[in-house]
């Protein structure tokens, strides 16, 4: 899986709870527009996971953004109701994205006087790039042996 597919389905999950406003995807220009979302990935860690997995774990920081009054202050009720909408994304413990589901190890808000941040911890397992099972995979000097077999057993107790 990668990193931008991870990005679209949290920005498409945001855009869902909050059709209409801009999820800024790894960057914030100047003179942005509020109410907004800024979504970028801060950390992305890939560890041993055994010899064709990897180990994957994605933080996340999602910045929400509401209007500001005539002296540029946010609402902290606005900005709380936000953050608590974007937690709820992860809520369930696991965010899909396509046919997986990321296990979510932690998700933490902090508010601002301008705006508030979630942040989100992901993980999951994948294949290790590049790595091919000689066993499975027919070609030269492998008999293409399936990994897995049915078995149909029969058995007849008198």
């Amino acid at each position: 899986m990668k990193t931008n597919e991870v990005l679209q389905a949290v920005a498409a999950a945001i855009g869902r709870i909050y059709p209409g406003e801009r999820v800024y995807v790894d960057e914030l220009p100047e003179g942005f527009q509020r109410p907004s979302f800024a979504l970028e990935c801060q950390k992305d860690e890939w560890t041993d996971a055994g010899i064709g997995l990897v180990r994957r774990e994605m933080t996340l920081r999602i910045t929400c953004f509401v209007p500001v009054n005539a002296y540029s202050d946010s609402s902290r009720e606005a900005l709380n109701a936000r953050q608590d909408a974007v937690m709820g994304l992860f809520g369930a413990g696991a965010l899909h994205v396509g046919d997986r589901a990321l296990k979510v190890r932690l998700s933490q808000g902090m508010g601002t006087p301008d705006f508030a941040e979630v942040k989100a911890v992901l993980s999951w397992h994948d294949a290790r790039p590049g790595y091919v099972d000689a066993e499975a995979e027919p070609g030269e000097g492998s008999p293409g042996t399936p990994m897995m077999e049915q078995f149909a057993i029969n058995s007849n107790v008198t």
